[in-house]
């Protein structure tokens, strides 16, 4: 039999941390799409919110 412990709480500040990064990134590609700028996809952090780091 396998067992495994949780930790929520570690599980709980993982998943609001990427709820972050996800609503950072829909924010600045929000305020881009706006004004029309190409250099949104040049942006790697608003094309892949999960996968950059800053």
């Amino acid at each position: 039999m396998i067992s495994a412990s949780l930790d929520l709480a570690a599980l709980a500040g993982r998943l609001s941390q990427k709820a972050k990064a996800i609503a950072e990134a829909q924010v600045a590609e929000s305020r881009l799409g706006k004004t029309r700028s190409a250099s949104r996809w040049r942006k790697a952090v608003l094309l892949w919110p999960l996968f950059t780091k800053g």
